[in-house]
């Protein structure tokens, strides 16, 4: 952490952390997790020496996004909770006992986006499932690889995640590298 030491980082966090039941990420600043195609706002070089208030880190702004299926909650339940505690923006690979993401129909997709702002809350990422989380890529043949079944489904599931969040305008899609 240039510029800041750990503990001003934490007294500038507040509690924000300690408030979150999962695993949380933090937005760089409000304007960029509004618009990640904007460059998040970067802190003045400081060489480390500064107090905190004197670097230019008191105007910095973090949002809080957070992993949903961590609430262990309904999905409108656990977005009430995310924003209770002051989520800015969600991520989920799923919603319990609904399609998964990459079989949602296009309105399907339409009221997941709507059920989430309705919290007031964006998707800052979009899981449709966890692809090629589990498939080794040692298993493949690069020549042949398109025609596992394993990876067909996966990389046909990615797909369908970057269409639907083109569609809800979600920034990004995730994906995980190879077992």
């Amino acid at each position: 952490m240039s510029g800041m030491r750990r503990r001003e980082f934490l007294a500038a966090a507040q509690g924000a952390a300690l408030a979150v039941a999962g695993p949380a990420y933090l937005y760089p600043n409000a304007a960029h997790a509004a618009d990640p195609a904007k460059p998040a706002k970067k802190p003045a070089a400081t060489g480390g020496a500064e107090r905190a208030g004197e670097s230019g880190m008191n105007d910095y702004q973090f949002r809080l996004g957070m992993y949903l299926p961590e609430l262990g909650l309904p999905f409108d339940e656990a977005l009430a909770t995310a924003k209770q505690i002051g989520a800015g923006g969600v991520w989920f690979n799923g919603i319990p006992n609904e399609p998964e993401i990459a079989q949602m129909s296009d309105a399907q997709a339409d009221s997941m986006a709507e059920r989430v702002a309705r919290h007031n809350l964006d998707i800052f990422l979009l899981n449709a499932g966890n692809p090629f989380k589990r498939i080794h890529l040692t298993d493949f043949d690069l020549k042949t690889m398109a025609d596992h079944p394993g990876f067909r489904s996966d990389f046909d599931n990615v797909v369908r995640s970057m269409r639907i969040a083109k569609r809800i305008v979600v920034p990004s899609v995730g994906s995980f590298t190879f077992a």
